[in-house]
């Protein structure tokens, strides 16, 4: 049994899911675009999806290249920002037809105070993704509280780019 399989069993068997909630495993590469996008694929093909809990760490203290990007920022930031993105549009459709709302967590960490702020404020505009996918300056100890870091202003673009559709009343989408 998978780490994913028993934490699925162990949801189900905790009585703590709706009584016809569904709770599924699916597999899911998130150091692969491809895959990211094949995941996105099947949640487009739900007929329903209430909330996606986005989440995802590596902690590496070496270089690793993963899809174009240092590994920790591909798997911890932009993976885990490209499924939430994908998930939307049956979020929202699920939300539109049951009347309730649904959810969209993307999970980070108290750790994002710990890397320095310069990782952030010196790149110029639009550009700190390129700065940091430099191997030469990148101070790999601190890579996955930087990545943490990087998820709230990642949150904040988000949610300006996919606000809900109706800030009147509960429905179709809230934060």
């Amino acid at each position: 049994m998978t780490k994913a399989e028993k934490a699925c069993k162990e949801i189900v068997t905790s009585g703590k899911t709706l009584p016809r909630g569904k709770v599924e495993v699916w597999q899911l590469d998130m150091s692969s675009y491809y895959s990211v996008l094949a995941f996105g694929h099947l949640v487009e093909t739900l007929s329903r999806l209430d909330a996606i809990i986005a989440n995802a760490g590596i902690d590496v203290t070496h270089w690793d290249m993963l899809e174009g990007m240092e590994s920790t920022l591909t798997i911890n930031v932009i993976s885990t920002f490209l499924v939430a993105i994908l998930a939307i549009p049956t979020l929202r459709e699920t939300s539109e037809a049951h009347q309730k709302p649904s959810h969209s967590v993307i999970t980070g960490s108290v750790i994002h105070i710990f890397p320095k702020d310069q990782y952030l404020s010196q790149p110029p505009v639009g550009q700190v993704f390129k700065t940091l996918n430099n191997e030469s300056t990148a101070a790999m100890g601190d890579r996955y509280n930087l990545s943490k870091l990087l998820v709230l202003p990642g949150v904040r673009q988000l949610a300006k780019k996919a606000p809900p559709r109706t800030r009147e009343g509960p429905y179709p989408c809230h934060r």
